[in-house]
């Protein structure tokens, strides 16, 4: 993780937020604060909140004195520009240095942190299914074999990998639960989405939902109910295949939300998934190690991203003539 955070802040690898189909005012329309970003922090010692925090403290500095003409358009470029802003325009209130500074680590927390359980996740499932592993190593082949740097034409490729990452999600949804609310399904402590109720809504029968009332959509509720999926609780990446996926109802399924407050890093969070998981398979072969947990791994008790609550322990075995 802090790794990840140093090349982000200081190596600067990502790219336009413009190519995923993220504009500015997503950014500054989104913008958390300093009370906010603490639940993400919990489970960090103080050297590592404090490391956290220098470290996008230097980058932001960097940030400032970087020329217009050569910054990047990422998250942490478009608060600074922001600011900039505030000093021409009156109605814009200028972000303070921990505003900042809570943005961009909840950025990486929601973002990595949840890619890393995805492709935790997702290893152990092919570990646990020989033939899918199988048939996404060869999709991987086709498509990568001679593109040592894969364009975003070349990801898009992978199908029968999004749905096996997409079969992956409908399981464990990770995303962050938003409410102080428990809602216990199956194996697991389950995620939720939050939103507030715009307008009085009648519900079939006598219920309605007042103006202003929060509602929690359990998201493991509606990506187990046998009334839409069939054999719910089977890991089956052809249920997402692209002739059944239109006959899922469009909010049945939405591991990162729906709406125009769907998550932000939702398709960079695919795209690298796509990506590690298809590098992975070209050069090895994953078979189950001792001690991991059967098909469907235990779920840590938490409030905030999902975790696996004991180790996932696999086998790399090197593919005799490397693929990639």
């Amino acid at each position: 993780m802090l790794i990840l955070i140093y090349k982000l802040c200081n190596e600067r690898y990502s790219g336009p937020l413009t190519d995923l189909g993220i504009t500015e005012g997503d950014i500054t329309d989104a913008v958390i604060y300093p009370e906010d970003r603490e639940p993400l922090f919990r489970t960090c010692s103080t050297q590592k909140k404090n490391l956290i925090t220098e470290i996008i403290s230097a980058a932001i500095e960097r940030a400032r004195d970087s020329d217009p003409f050569f910054s990047r358009k990422d998250a942490l470029q478009i608060l600074v520009d922001y600011n900039k802003q505030t000093r021409t325009d009156a109605n814009k209130k200028e972000l303070l240095q921990d505003e900042i500074v809570a943005n961009i680590s909840a950025f990486i927390f929601v973002a990595f942190d949840t890619t890393s359980t995805l492709l935790l996740l997702t290893s152990h499932f092919l570990m646990y299914h020989p033939e899918v592993q199988e048939r996404a190593r060869n999709e991987a082949v086709q498509v990568l074999k001679d593109k040592p740097e894969p364009d975003y034409e070349d990801l898009a490729k992978l199908e029968y990998i999004d749905q096996v990452l997409s079969e992956v999600l409908r399981l464990y949804p990770a995303s962050l639960i938003i409410s102080s609310c428990r809602l216990y399904l199956h194996r697991f402590v389950a995620s939720g989405i939050s939103r507030r109720s715009e307008q009085d809504y009648h519900l079939p029968g006598h219920l309605t939902i007042p103006r202003g009332l929060p509602v929690i959509m359990a998201l493991p509720a509606m990506h187990y109910s046998p009334k839409i999926w069939s054999e719910p609780h089977k890991f089956d990446p052809d249920r997402f295949a692209p002739e059944a996926r239109s006959s899922i109802p469009p909010l049945a399924y939405q591991p990162f939300g729906a709406g125009p407050r769907t998550c932000l890093g939702m398709k960079l969070a695919l795209l690298a998934s796509r990506l590690v998981v298809a590098r992975l398979l070209l050069r090895y072969r994953l078979r189950p190690g001792p001690g991991t947990d059967q098909e469907f791994p235990e779920i840590r008790d938490t409030m905030l991203i999902l975790h696996p609550k004991n180790d996932v322990v696999g086998i790399l075995e090197p593919l005799e003539s490397s693929l990639q």
